[in-house]
């Protein structure tokens, strides 16, 4: 029974090669902070792991792509690396699909402290502490291709190696795996990457292992919000805790404002700088807020707005209304960004529309057949035929957590409603 106490920090999916996608357009006063965010995220991620003295870091892949960074990925990370070695910080490094080793430039090298995982197979090691007691057995692995975790690449070899000391017991990989059958293996956690947002699945009764997705420190979309985070696992014994360290340099926030017949542009002013108020109050509140604002209910200034998103047209009162939101949010502090005021997608649309025979009739059926089957995938990759970023963009596609594939077909629905003859897009 493993019975040191150590601590780790876990953090993945740093892409910093991806900055903000999904506005249509960027305020000039943000422009920096959305470039530079993936790096001012994944920064914070090792002052976490210096400030909290952790014994080792845990990176579990998609950390960059060099193709896309050039040299300031690397350069960037190597002089986080030399940060770390000063403390004598180990860090444990399994490769994603755009951060395999091979693709590390020579120039560059690796300090001592940052161990990598062989390309060819499943690997193990040992972490020991500064006074040389062993603390935790590390098993790791690459990915091969795809999104899904080869469990067997976690070789018997290793497992043996694992369980010749009763130290505790962590395999990295990025990916996603059938929880049953992680489950199958002697390990105490797995430390995965490849979701944007946090998870840690629950664990059947009889089992003592921790299934862990740290998520991005930062995230991308307008969708995504709420605060993005790293991992600071306390262990003691057989048992680990997780603690959640907000990380993001900024946050998106999606508030929704019902109108009604009677709703005029000032009753919306009015009630979204309200809203600023209080976002601006939130207790710990230490990044930048990026808010979209939307629209449901009824009337004509619902309309109005409904139509502009579609045609494009920037209407210049509702304009009028963004940019004093903006200089409403640019008060407080950190700053309230609004980026955007829309029309909320109706989750239900008129039940006339799905029994049209017609193409918008099929497209909105088959929307619909997604909404009501949430578990069956939704076949998108041959669309990424030939791009230069098909793996990047294959993650993207996944639409997962459910939240975002559910407001993703809202607004599809909406958009075929007002491509393919809808004459009204709030029925």
């Amino acid at each position: 029974m493993p019975d040191a106490t150590f601590r780790f920090l876990h953090a993945s999916d740093f892409h910093l090669e991806q900055p903000a996608v999904g506005l249509s357009e960027i305020p000039d006063q943000l422009t920096e902070l959305l470039m530079d965010a993936p790096y001012q995220a994944a920064k914070t991620v090792f002052d976490v792991a210096w400030n909290e003295d952790v014994d080792f870091v845990i990176l579990s892949g998609n950390m960059l792509d060099c193709r896309l960074t050039g040299p300031r990925g690397p350069l960037f990370l190597v002089e986080q690396f030399e940060r770390l070695a000063e403390r004598n910080i180990r860090v444990y490094w399994s490769g994603g699909i755009s951060d395999p080793p091979s693709r590390w430039p020579d120039a560059f090298g690796a300090p001592e402290n940052v161990v990598r995982f062989s390309d060819e197979q499943g690997m193990a090691t040992t972490h020991y502490a500064e006074d040389g007691r062993p603390l935790a057995k590390i098993l790791g692995i690459n990915a091969s291709s795809g999104h899904e975790i080869d469990i067997n690449r976690f070789s018997l070899r290793d497992e043996a190696d694992a369980l010749d000391e009763p130290l505790y017991r962590i395999a990295t990989a990025w990916g996603e795996a059938d929880t049953t059958e992680l489950l199958k293996r002697d390990v105490d956690y797995w430390a995965l990457g490849g979701r944007r947002q946090r998870s840690t699945p629950t664990i059947p009764p009889g089992f003592s292992s921790v299934i862990h997705w740290p998520g991005s420190p930062q995230g991308r979309r307008p969708e995504e919000v709420g605060p993005f985070s790293c991992s600071l696992v306390h262990v003691d014994g057989a048992s680990a805790r997780i603690s959640n360290l907000p990380c993001c340099a900024y946050e998106w926030s999606i508030e929704r404002i019902a109108l009604d017949e009677k709703s005029t542009r000032d009753d919306l002013f009015l009630t979204a700088a309200e809203r600023i108020e209080t976002l601006a109050q939130t207790p710990g509140r230490t990044s930048e807020t990026l808010v979209t604002w939307e629209v449901e209910g009824s009337g004509s200034l619902l309309r109005e707005i409904a139509r502009r998103d579609t045609d494009g047209d920037q209407d210049r009162a509702v304009s009028g209304i963004l940019r004093d939101l903006r200089d409403e949010g640019a008060k407080r502090e950190p700053s309230i960004w609004s980026i955007a005021i829309r029309a909320a997608a109706p989750d239900v649309l008129s039940g006339a529309y799905y029994k049209q025979q017609s193409i918008l009739g099929d497209y909105l059926r088959t929307i619909s057949h997604y909404q009501m089957n949430s578990g069956e995938t939704i076949e998108l990759d041959s669309f990424l035929a030939g791009h230069p970023m098909a793996n990047e963009l294959e993650n993207v596609l996944r639409l997962e957590p459910l939240s975002v594939r559910e407001e993703v077909l809202r607004e599809a629905a909406l958009l075929g409603l007002d491509l393919l003859g809808g004459t009204d897009p709030l029925v």
